[in-house]
């Protein structure tokens, strides 16, 4: 992948995906989900289309695990055979404006990022240029203050294709800049300050290029690749504690109704006998919940 959040954006749409899916076998059987299948599409091709982030943040970290914990929430909600069409179709209707509202969180920070790399690069183009009409009006323009001035033009036109480039272009017409001051007999001032501009540029565009080789490295890729797998796991994680805690809330049911049927029957013994029962079909290979199932379907007939 060329793109560090790629990585995020892999995993948000491998699980919408799985709540495509899931909506479609819902849809067989209830048209009612046509429509959320139909726009639930639309919103995976935006997320494809959408941009990435070259620097990832804390808040968009923090926004994106707030993201991914309300699809986990709609996954188990789709599991659940007791919840009505109307439930589900609220539930994503909130789950949608969440992730419009991260993508366009995501949008306006791509747009500050641009234009806080492309100022540096804008900024020195106008330098330059205000260095002309300085020369222009004493008479002492040469080739290379025309050529330091291309150079840092065509900077500013590679903002718009590769930023690494521009910044290449910019560190050289600096060069070009300190070049043409080190070969004059004399210094003026405004020479002095000039160059000062330049040594400026330099560092500047230096720095910034090294920003941008780092988030392209291998190790930052790898990075983002083990944040992604982190957000996964504690996504696992926390769905199948969701589904014990209700499995445990289910069983306590079950076991509340088999003992007040017992009572009926053997009165203070039973919760005695209905344990022994229980341990008794455990250890013969049946789970908790199958054996007070069992037992309710035998004390019931």
């Amino acid at each position: 992948m060329n793109n560090k959040e790629n990585e995020l954006r892999r995993l948000l749409l491998k699980k919408l995906e799985l709540i495509n899916r899931k909506i479609s076998e819902k849809a067989r059987e209830n048209p009612v989900y046509t429509s959320v299948l139909d726009d639930l599409s639309e919103i995976i091709n935006k997320i494809k289309l959408s941009k990435t982030m070259p620097i990832i943040s804390r808040k968009q970290i923090d926004f994106y695990m707030l993201l991914m914990n309300k699809i986990n929430e709609f996954i188990l909600l789709l599991e659940d055979k007791n919840v009505s069409p109307e439930d589900i179709i609220s539930s994503y209707k909130d789950l949608k404006s969440l992730i419009n509202s991260y993508l366009d969180f995501i949008k306006k920070e791509a747009l500050k990022n641009k234009i806080l790399m492309s100022l540096p690069v804008i900024f020195a183009f106008l330098v330059y240029l205000t260095n002309i009409f300085t020369l222009q009006q004493i008479q002492q323009i040469g080739l290379l203050n025309i050529t330091t001035l291309i150079i840092g033009g065509m900077a500013v036109a590679f903002i718009f294709i590769r930023m690494d480039l521009s910044y290449i272009f910019l560190m050289l017409s600096a060069i070009i800049g300190l070049v043409q001051l080190s070969i004059r007999k004399t210094l003026t001032e405004n020479d002095i300050y000039t160059g000062f501009i330049y040594v400026l540029v330099f560092i500047t565009a230096t720095t910034y290029l090294h920003t941008i080789k780092t988030v392209k490295s291998k190790e930052y890729l790898s990075k983002i690749k083990e944040l992604a797998s982190n957000i996964e796991k504690i996504s696992i994680r926390k769905e199948r504690r969701t589904e014990k805690e209700e499995t445990i809330e289910e069983e306590n049911k079950l076991y509340e109704k088999a003992l007040e049927l017992y009572k009926k029957t053997y009165g203070s013994n039973a919760e005695k006998l209905l344990n022994y029962i229980i341990n008794i079909m455990v250890m013969h290979g049946l789970k908790r919940r199958e054996a007070l199932e069992k037992i309710l379907r035998n004390t019931q007939t």
